[in-house]
């Protein structure tokens, strides 16, 4: 599930910008993630949103949301589901 700076989105965050932190003064905040997600929303696609870098960043090589879709065996959300 995606959540709001979630496990894998900080991790990917930290592996893409945690070599520059430390050159990198801590910011207003003072908070080492609040430089990192800085970092990750200064170098983001000019057209994107917020959901990049809050919600959603993808690294080659980083970390990935693993879906797991659980289904009833004979139940009809398993026949609506596999029809998609």
């Amino acid at each position: 599930m995606h959540r709001y700076k979630g496990y894998a989105v900080r991790k990917n965050v930290a592996l893409r910008h945690g070599h520059t932190a430390p050159q990198r003064a801590l910011g207003v905040h003072g908070d080492v993630w609040s430089t990192l997600f800085d970092l990750a929303v200064e170098s983001r696609p000019a057209n994107a949103n917020d959901l990049i870098p809050l919600w959603i960043y993808e690294v080659e090589g980083g970390s990935q949301i693993e879906r797991t879709v659980m289904a009833l065996p004979l139940s009809r959300a398993k026949k609506i589901c596999c029809l998609a």
